[in-house]
């Protein structure tokens, strides 16, 4: 699929207009003629028109000579570096010539000269098949695009060359203050519903304030595709680090950030095909499997092997629901009974309303088998979750409320075994705030305020939490 010219077409005059109204420079440069022989001295306005007329007429070798010579005269001279640029793709030296646009981006003031640079430098990153370059100047096209017209062109343009890329990859940076970064409770003293004793706990037990900064990526590589399936080689990372505030460091002089950080990594395979090859009509199948490894606090947690199904299902116009089933096998780093077998099952259904609101609920069931009690759980989870769509004017809010029962059969504390083991149950709620109206290169800010009360038989989890998270992401 060639990628569309027609922001390139469409901006064309405005380009010339804006770059022929550069200044005039007094004095002379001197070139060679193509013959290699005779020396020939020409003023600026003289080789402006030259590599005009050089471009115009499709002599790239004219049009690279030309501005080379301005370039002398001024390195950081926009026109120069446009005919640079132009000249040098005509030869098809679109490395080079993708770099003279990337100056000409630099030196430009004016926005119709920036979107046309990074217009430029697209195009020859595509013609490269460079698509993750091509992809990053028409993002950073967006900006100076001149009309809008022009700007949803180069969102098209991005779309498609995404669907062209083999590789797709996503990220997302969030920095989080919170009340409770290490889950903590807030009653100081330690109680077992069913045992006569009590303790008091530490320092680091107690809910301690702070800073999570969280980093999600997300990266695919297209190994097949056709008009009913693809295979993906698919890649995960994501990093958690936390910074105390000195209020936690005062109240808990040996705790330590990095003692709740966390990471995991993993990789794995995904092949999706359209079930009764209609995925409008009948939805998608999908089948995965990955193995990755995860860390705690500095320290290896454990690691984990995975195989999952995907369907989904086309209700009508307006409603999807999709279901996974999953299981995962987990081997401990350091545990004594060091295996758990994990099966999660969940459904998510979502239903579009009218102005682009959109209703969404789900219920997931995780359950952990393993010898080792503190391992073996049921998690019973279901949210509600409501998209206002067009009445929020230029933000976008959404709103979910959620609960979730833990259900551990058997729990020891050291050599003591709860009585009915360890029962939690915690209500959940956040709202989603993303500002669509104020973007660079494609990219908003969003911010999500998330609040969550848990109570159980055992005190020391007992916790509440209040976080406000801000991050950035890609708008389409």
């Amino acid at each position: 699929m060639r990628m569309r010219q027609s922001v390139v077409r469409s901006a064309h005059n405005l380009l010339a207009a804006a770059a022929l109204a550069g200044a005039v420079f007094a004095g002379s440069v001197a070139a060679q003629d193509r013959g290699g022989s005779d020396e020939v001295t020409l003023t600026l306005p003289q080789v402006r028109a030259v590599a005009r007329e050089a471009v115009q007429n499709g002599d790239g070798k004219l049009a690279v000579l030309m501005a080379r010579g301005l370039l002398q005269a001024d390195p950081q001279d926009p026109y120069a570096l446009f005919i640079l640029a132009r000249g040098l793709e005509m030869q098809k030296h679109h490395g080079a010539g993708r770099r003279a646009a990337g100056r000409a981006f630099s030196a430009s003031e004016k926005d119709a000269d920036r979107f046309m640079a990074a217009q430029m430098a697209a195009r020859m990153a595509y013609a490269d098949r460079r698509y993750g370059l091509a992809q990053y100047w028409l993002r950073r096209s967006l900006d100076p695009a001149p009309t809008e017209a022009l700007k949803e062109q180069a969102i098209s343009d991005f779309r498609r060359v995404r669907q062209e890329n083999p590789w797709n990859t996503r990220y997302r940076i969030t920095v989080q203050p919170t009340d409770n970064v290490n889950s903590g409770t807030e009653n100081p003293y330690f109680v077992v519903d069913g045992l006569p004793w009590y303790g008091v706990h530490s320092p680091a037990a107690m809910a301690l304030s702070g800073t999570e900064i969280r980093l999600e990526a997300r990266s695919s590589y297209r190994l097949r595709e056709d008009q009913a399936s693809a295979t993906r080689l698919a890649g995960e990372f994501v990093t958690k680090r936390v910074r105390l505030s000195q209020e936690a460091k005062d109240a808990a002089p040996g705790a330590d950030g990095d003692d709740f950080a966390s990471t995991r990594a993993e990789i794995g395979v995904d092949h999706r095909w359209a079930a009764g090859g209609d995925a409008r009509a009948n939805g998608v199948v999908g089948v995965t499997a990955a193995v990755g490894q995860a860390w705690y606090g500095g320290e290896t947690s454990y690691a984990y092997g995975n195989v999952g199904l995907n369907r989904s299902f086309t209700l009508g116009e307006n409603s999807l629901l999709s279901v996974r089933a999953e299981y995962e096998r987990r081997e401990d780093a350091v545990a004594y009974f060091a295996r758990s077998d994990h099966v999660q099952l969940r459904g998510d259904f979502r239903h579009r309303l009218p102005q682009a609101a959109a209703l969404s609920m789900g219920l997931i069931l995780d359950r952990a088998d393993s010898d080792r009690g503190n391992v073996d759980v049921l998690h019973r989870t279901a949210y509600v979750s409501y998209d206002f769509g067009d009445v929020t004017g230029p933000v976008d809010l959404r709103l979910t409320l959620g609960a979730r029962n833990t259900d551990y059969p058997r729990y020891f504390i050291g050599f003591f075994e709860a009585p009915g083991g360890r029962q939690d149950d915690a209500v959940f709620a956040s709202l989603d705030i993303t500002f669509s109206e104020i973007d660079y290169a494609g990219f908003v800010p969003r911010v999500t305020l998330l609040t969550q009360r848990t109570s159980s038989n055992i005190s020391r989890f007992e916790t509440s939490s209040t976080a406000l998270s801000f991050g950035i992401e890609s708008k389409f």
